[in-house]
């Protein structure tokens, strides 16, 4: 199947480096109100539209079942790679191939930065997983805005352990005119992308044949899955591509335009980048512009006139003052409309290195490594970053394919997946560089069309960027009537904090909650005046993400390749053996307490049980014990209020009760406690002992203490909320040193260290240390570096674990 895509149709958000509009054709062009029109409409465009940039690091390439993904993110400002100043928290989901969520994170941003694991089921059934990380703002755009990466996963405890047949061996071929589209008698370079049934990059051969049968060329493309030839299309004739290859059918190519423009950027030179544009069609518009842009800012523009008979002008275009990485170049006319559009890479010394230098190239089982990393700017200075460092078995991880420089400089700003990106920024050679230029040559854009950007109509944007965590819900009767201008007090479970919000005319209410690092429940009390009210429903604004989200991503890792297989199959197997499987099971660090406070004998009185007679039930402890609680009775029943002396009353409302620190309002749920089981009772009715309670201490609290402090108790409140506050970290664990026994199988660990958070020194340096196992193997060392800035850099290292010398 051959498609065609039309350039010019999206534009997408470029992530390079900022650089100013210091063109004289840019000076010299300005005072041109289409070519200013369409430079103003694109800055309001993206100011209006800012952009946030996820990149997720992940500690490997595969897993197996029951293993922890570990990961470091990158949350960056698209316009200048700086930190984000949009957004606080970074939503993660990991997807199974139906979209179902099988775990979410909610994530800190600090400083651009975040860090976190996800501990995978043993059950986790084999297949493509996604990860998807996103921030509530970019929710306002299409979810391939989002960061969006394949995991793939084995368990080799079931039945499929990770191989995926395709169900019909289609190999597929798509064309790629320069610029966006065939033009009648004007010559086109053509691009061909080549993929088999799985998405892998490969190798074909063909002929292109006009509708007469004559073969007008031959065609091929390498190993690497593209090729190109030029072709110069004639009116009145239809062209069919036929591959010599299995599995690929024979297609028509759509017909050429009978007029338009044909753009082509030669590349090739390192200083120099030739434009040239041809004409045909005498209605065409004559005078066109050239505009360059990177990081969403114009930083080229000019103007040109097809005169007399000419059908072909040319820009040389200097990339003295490009940024390194993707420019994007599009043609317009006179009439403000884009006619073409081509992506060129600019190869520049790259702006970070990072050296890596272990102590030794050799070490002994259990012999702890040093290590020392120094980040180095392009002029050799050593200069401050936040590191990465990841200490995977060469035998068992694969190396990462893309790391936060390729998605920065290329994946970004690409529409679709590229296959091992970092070939691209490894052994730079003439014929990287070329394999580069071909495949953007193939690249469509996904931010934005450029019908929107000219018409220069404002969107309103249904989601906000998320600076604090903002509680959302709605009151309603038990008839479902909305319990409006109401206010209501919010207590959150593990903190003790109170805050207080009001509904609107719809029930509706929000407040902001500064505690979301806890993850427990919410209780929440609505007053009318001074009386509270009883049997509120509660329900949170929940906004689903599932319809938003993409589906699983195609691998071609997990696929029956006998490497992949194999390498997975001993991952798990040894993992397995030595209990290394299921490290994180549970998010355990997750602050998930429903106790409220630690009091001891803070109340005004306490009770001890233990001195009294056993009572008979609850009413009689509080009629003949509690001098300061009297029992009303209401139309649901019996209620206490407690007496204030210093207002000389009791309070208007029924106590919060604490039972073994678990809160209600329920006088019922109190009055039926198992007498037999209250060990003590606190009393807090003056100012200063309430004080700690916050809002919710306002009609009194009175705090009940069990023998066995494990009570089943059920709807301790009708007003309680689930409350999911913020991912905590916790760091990698090392695994101890072992000499394994005679006839025992060393430790294996595939991934021997991990630390996403290391800040070297004003110098650049940092020095990190860590123990091997006893496996005799090989390691490979890889840091990720970025400055304050927003500059990436990537370093490598090695070294080999051998015998012990006896």
């Amino acid at each position: 199947m051959i498609f065609f895509r039309s350039y010019f149709i999206y534009i997408s958000t470029l992530c390079l480096v900022l650089v100013t509009m210091a063109f004289k054709a840019l000076q010299t062009t300005t005072d041109d109100p289409v070519l200013t029109g369409i430079i103003s409409k694109i800055e309001s465009f993206t100011k209006e539209n800012q952009q946030e940039q996820i990149f997720i690091q992940t500690d490997k390439t595969y897993y197996s079942a029951g293993d922890t993904i570990w990961f470091k993110g990158y949350v960056r400002a698209a316009d200048s790679n700086g930190p984000t100043q949009l957004s606080s928290i970074l939503h993660l989901s990991l997807l199974q191939e139906n979209k179902q969520e099988i775990q979410k994170l909610r994530l800190e941003i600090t400083n651009g930065l975040t860090s976190g694991f996800i501990a995978l089921p043993e059950n986790a059934q084999a297949g493509n997983y996604t990860l998807v990380a996103f921030t509530r703002w970019m929710r306002n755009y299409p979810a391939s805005y989002s960061f969006i990466k394949p995991i793939p996963i084995y368990n080799f405890a079931s039945d499929n352990p990770g191989k995926v047949a395709a169900s019909k061996p289609i190999n597929q071929l798509y064309f790629f005119p320069e610029g966006g589209n065939l033009v009648n008698g004007l010559e086109s370079k053509i691009v061909l992308k080549a993929v088999d049934s799985l998405g892998n990059l490969m190798a074909i051969t063909g002929t292109l044949q006009d509708n007469a049968g004559n073969t007008i060329l031959n065609f091929n493309s390498t190993e690497n899955g593209f090729g190109s030839f030029l072709f110069k299309p004639e009116a009145g004739k239809s062209y069919t591509a036929t591959s010599k290859s299995k599995n690929i059918l024979p297609v028509v190519l759509p017909p050429a335009l009978a007029s338009g423009y044909v753009l082509t950027a030669n590349n090739s030179n390192s200083t120099t980048c030739i434009v040239q544009v041809q004409k045909s069609g005498g209605s065409l518009p004559d005078k066109v512009f050239l505009v360059a842009r990177s990081q969403n800012k114009v930083v080229f523009a000019d103007a040109q006139s097809f005169s007399g008979d000419a059908t072909t002008i040319t820009w040389q275009v200097s990339k003295s003052n490009l940024p390194e990485g993707v420019v994007q170049l599009t043609l317009f006319a006179q009439d403000g409309k884009p006619y073409a559009e081509r992506l060129i890479y600019v190869h520049k010394q790259s702006p970070l290195a990072v050296v890596v230098k272990p102590s030794k190239n050799s070490y002994n089982p259990g012999e702890k490594v040093d290590l020392e990393v120094e980040v180095k700017d392009s002029n050799g200075m050593g200069v401050p970053a936040n590191i990465s460092v990841s200490v995977t078995d060469v035998y068992a991880a694969l190396a990462p394919e893309e790391t936060y420089l390729s998605y920065l400089q290329l994946s970004w700003q690409v529409t679709d997946p590229i296959q091992n990106p970092m070939q691209f920024f490894k052994n730079i050679s003439p014929e990287t560089k070329h394999a580069l230029d071909l495949l953007l040559l193939t690249e469509g854009w996904r931010r934005f069309s450029w019908p929107e950007i000219l018409r220069g109509v404002s969107t309103p944007k249904q989601y906000l960027p998320e600076k604090d965590f903002i509680f959302k819900a709605r009151a309603t009767t038990a008839e479902g009537k909305p319990v409006a201008a109401t206010l209501l007090n919010i207590l959150l479970m593990g903190t003790g904090n109170t805050y207080a919000a009001f509904t609107d005319p719809n029930g509706d209410f929000s407040v902001i909650l500064p505690d979301y690092e806890t993850t427990g429940d919410a209780i929440l009390r609505f007053y009318k005046g001074e009386e509270a009210l009883q049997g509120i429903k509660v329900t949170p604004a929940l906004e689903s993400v599932v319809n938003w989200l993409p589906k699983a991503a195609s691998s071609p890792l997990l696929v029956n390749h006998a490497v992949y297989q194999q390498n997975a199959y001993n991952l798990y197997r040894i993992q397995n053996a030595y209990g290394l499987l299921g490290v994180g099971k549970t998010n355990s660090n997750l602050k998930n307490q429903n106790a409220l406070y630690k009091l001891g004998r803070s109340g005004n009185r306490s009770y001890n049980m233990a001195k009294y007679e056993q009572f008979n039930n609850m009413e009689e402890l509080f009629t003949e014990v509690i001098a300061s609680v009297t029992l009303k009775k209401t139309k649901s029943g019996l209620e206490s209020r407690l007496y204030s002396g210093q207002a000389t009353k009791y309070f208007a409302n029924s106590p919060l009760y604490l039972i073994d620190g678990k809160p209600t309002f329920d006088n019922q749920v109190v009055l039926s406690l198992p007498i037999e089981q209250i060990a003590r009772v606190e009393v807090f009715n003056d100012a200063e002992p309430l004080r700690k309670f916050g809002l919710m201490g306002r009609d009194g609290v009175i705090a009940i203490y069990t023998k066995s402090n494990k009570l089943d108790l059920q709807n301790l409140s009708d007003t309680v909320v689930p409350f999911e506050g913020l991912f905590t970290n916790r760091q990698f664990s090392q695994p101890a040193f072992k000499i394994p026994k005679a006839k025992e199988v060393p430790a294996f660990r595939p991934m021997l260290y991990w630390q996403a958070d290391l800040k070297t020194d004003g110098n650049g340096k940092v020095k990190v240390n860590f123990k091997n196992v006893a496996d005799i193997t090989r390691y490979k060392i890889t840091v990720e570096a970025i400055t304050q800035d927003g500059l990436p850099g990537v370093g490598e290292g090695q070294y080999e674990v051998v015998k012990l010398n006896k």
